[in-house]
């Protein structure tokens, strides 16, 4: 039984990673080491320690210095309730 289903992904666009580069006032040369949020992948859990038991896989595959950045808002949620990993 599998306890975690891919429900979306995405990969930034050109135009919008200009359009970021020059909100923030990034030169293009600069880009990929300033934007950091490039790929983006959506997992839901069944629970949360498949969360924990997810996130050492993809560390473990895919880990190498600036590879994948985490955000960790399941032990500290957003204040709207948001939580995520």
């Amino acid at each position: 039984m599998k306890n975690y289903s891919v429900v979306g992904k995405r990969i930034k666009s050109f135009e919008s990673v200009l359009r970021k580069a020059e909100r923030k006032e990034i030169r293009v040369e600069g880009v990929l080491g300033e934007i950091h949020d490039l790929v983006g992948i959506r997992v839901v859990c069944n629970n949360r320690e498949d969360i924990s038991r997810f996130y050492e896989l993809l560390r473990k595959s895919l880990y190498e210095d600036n590879i994948i950045c985490i955000e960790d808002f399941v032990s500290k949620p957003q204040p709207s309730g948001y939580r995520a990993l």
